[in-house]
């Protein structure tokens, strides 16, 4: 158990990383962090590593409309309720890639919003540190009439779908590999804008949508 604001967190029996904690600096972005102890390059393995990755990212198919129809709704909320836990940007971005994984390729999801809850736990409990992560009691503020075993089956779902890998490719993950090798910096401007985009930035590429612009009931 974890405290968090004078609570209790319990933390579900299965994890992420199916029964096994999962090892820092295990991810491809997060090996650019380890100085190389075999003469390798690090950076450039991750960048290998991450483009695999990329390439098993699913494309949209014709049965994907009902979900291509409500993303743009979808990310703004995921965004929203990120921005009202003040998680970072990288779990907005891993949270909408486990939605995607898994909607784009199956069929019409009747409780979009608790999927989506249970995305951007799974998504905090890999990028956020303990104490960062929602308790469920603050996340049924935000949607509620769900019990802490109904977001438990959720994740499950997700991560069953995805055949437990959770590791994702993003926009962010290259972004952050890139100024680490120094081909881009924090202050790098193209044609007068910022080469490193923010959060905002981001989601209106993706989605058409601003991170903190205000929710829509689906």
């Amino acid at each position: 158990q974890q405290r968090r604001g004078g609570r209790h967190r319990r933390w579900p029996r299965f994890s992420a990383s199916r029964g096994r904690h999962r090892r820092r600096g295990s991810a491809p972005h997060a090996r650019m962090q380890h100085a190389s102890d075999d003469g390798c390059c690090p950076d450039q393995q991750a960048l290998a590593d991450l483009r695999v990755m990329q390439r098993n990212n699913p494309q949209p198919n014709e049965g994907a409309s009902w979900y291509l129809a409500c993303r743009k709704r979808l990310v703004n909320w995921v965004a929203n309720v990120c921005t009202r836990f003040s998680l970072k940007p990288l779990t907005v971005h891993v949270a909408v890639q486990h939605m995607d994984r898994v909607l784009l390729l199956s069929e019409p999801e009747p409780q979009l919003k608790r999927f989506a809850l249970a995305a951007i736990m799974l998504a905090a409990k890999m990028e956020e540190s303990p104490d960062a992560v929602p308790i469920v009691s603050e996340l049924q503020q935000v949607d509620p009439g769900f019990t802490s075993c109904d977001l438990q089956d959720m994740e499950l779902k997700i991560m069953k779908t995805l055949d437990w890998r959770l590791q994702s490719c993003t926009y962010l993950h290259f972004l952050n590999i890139h100024i680490n090798q120094g081909v881009l910096s924090h202050g790098d401007t193209l044609e007068g804008r910022a080469v490193q985009p923010k959060e905002e930035s981001y989601l209106i590429k993706v989605a058409g949508v601003g991170s903190r612009a205000r929710a829509r009931a689906f």
